[in-house]
């Protein structure tokens, strides 16, 4: 699935986070979403965002990606 992503898109996108993953420091599931999104870190992520005032970022969700990368930070895989 594709993903048009904007600044604020990402901003509800991390409080959402928050709410699914309690437990998951909001750094690591903002390293987890960029990943899923192909980048190498949030502040990555942060930086392609900053130039889509007039168009979204558009990009492919790779969900093992993130999972991958969540289970990384974490030492295991969240509840």
């Amino acid at each position: 699935m594709k993903l048009s992503l904007t600044p604020t898109d990402l901003d509800a996108l991390e409080a959402r986070g928050q709410i699914i993953l309690p437990n998951v420091p909001a750094s690591h599931a903002s390293a987890a979403i960029a990943a899923g999104l192909g980048l190498n870190t949030a502040g990555g992520l942060r930086a392609a965002l900053a130039g889509t005032t007039k168009s979204p970022l558009i990009r492919q969700i790779d969900d093992a990606a993130a999972a991958v990368a969540l289970t990384r930070l974490m030492g295991t895989a969240p509840d």
